[in-house]
């Protein structure tokens, strides 16, 4: 149920961090991404409220959804 509910609620948005592209460059730059994957959790207000950087696991990926989704 939480992860149909999660999925309801929840934007997911995947970039390229490697692309070399002006756009994709300005987004890397603004948001202080050194290392791949990184993962930015943001608010409502694009606020970060929670940033992951390097592999995680699937298990790992679901406790910090569930813990951002549960305050």
């Amino acid at each position: 149920e939480f992860r149909r509910v999660l999925f309801r609620s929840v934007n997911f948005i995947s970039i390229n961090a490697t692309e070399k592209d002006k756009k994709t460059k300005e987004i890397v730059k603004s948001n202080n991404i050194t290392l791949v994957p990184t993962m930015i959790f943001l608010d409502k207000n694009r606020n970060e409220i929670k940033r992951t950087e390097g592999a995680i696991s699937k298990e790992e990926l679901i406790s910090n959804l569930e813990e951002l989704c549960n305050g």
